[in-house]
């Protein structure tokens, strides 16, 4: 039986055993990982749920459980840090809406061929990265929980300082706003759409869609936030009538720092 269950975590991992060091003495440690992962988050957040309601209890308790098989399997929370308890505390507890959507991404891109895993990118990383797979628009990365995929944006190679000034940052968004941050990208969706019409209507000679695009999504605090800090603000796509402007204490030149890139890959943490 155990060696049966051992076998069935290690192929749902498969894509941490290509990176070195991750299941050293075989499955077991993967197994054992994501066992106490799964019950510790499953008792977080059933705890947490069940302070409100018995049934918000169990259905807290059942994505905490989840989220942790497949996180403790694929070993992607950092227990030597701080910031991986607490990464791991708020996916099983605040989080928890977006972990049901991440939860959601595992499933879609477990059917997708193109989805390609990166442990590289994931291991003691406290996140997940898919190279390809589910995705809004196909030349966006998508962050939901503690997933991020299509992470190439449909371009042929990653760009490990973008994963980790953009879409992390949208990933402990997430985490510290919790229900609130999906919440809000749906309220300032609607406002955004209202003041872009209104704009339009003295402004004809503008594209409607992009004064759409640029009030609803680039000037959404949380993608605001993000584009400062990865340097791509402001954003080429957005219209200059609603853009925000750049913070006074960004230079350009800090701008351009920020954009730089290395190589293709991550490097997994000590």
């Amino acid at each position: 039986m155990l060696r049966h269950m051992a076998a069935t975590v290690a192929r749902q991992a498969r894509p941490v055993d290509i990176l070195a060091g991750t299941n050293r003495g075989g499955p077991l440690p993967v197994v054992m990982e994501a066992i106490a992962t799964a019950v510790a988050g499953g008792l977080l957040g059933g705890g947490v749920g069940w302070l409100a309601a018995p049934w918000l209890g169990i259905a807290m308790g059942a994505v905490g459980a989840a989220n942790g098989a497949v996180s403790g399997a694929r070993r992607i929370y950092r227990w030597r840090r701080r910031q991986g308890w607490v990464a791991f505390a708020l996916d099983s507890t605040w989080g928890q809406v977006g972990i049901l959507g991440a939860l959601a991404i595992h499933a879609a891109n477990r059917v997708r061929a193109d989805a390609e895993y990166r442990p590289d990118c994931s291991y003691r990383q406290n996140r997940h990265i898919y190279v390809r797979g589910f995705r809004l628009r196909r030349t966006y990365a998508f962050t939901l929980g503690n997933v991020i995929t299509n992470a190439t944006g449909g371009g042929t190679r990653l760009r490990p300082r973008f994963l980790e000034r953009h879409e992390t940052l949208h990933i402990w968004q997430s985490r510290l706003f919790g229900p609130l941050f999906p919440t809000g990208y749906v309220v300032w969706g609607a406002g955004g759409a209202l003041v872009a019409a209104v704009v339009w209507l003295f402004n004809r000679k503008e594209s409607l869609a992009d004064l759409v695009t640029t009030a609803t999504y680039y000037d959404n605090p949380f993608e605001y936030w993000a584009y400062v800090n990865d340097g791509h603000w402001p954003h080429p796509d957005a219209n200059a009538l609603l853009r925000w402007p750049r913070p006074a204490e960004q230079s350009p030149e800090d701008a351009a720092a920020r954009r730089h890139d290395r190589a293709d890959g991550c490097t997994p943490p000590e």
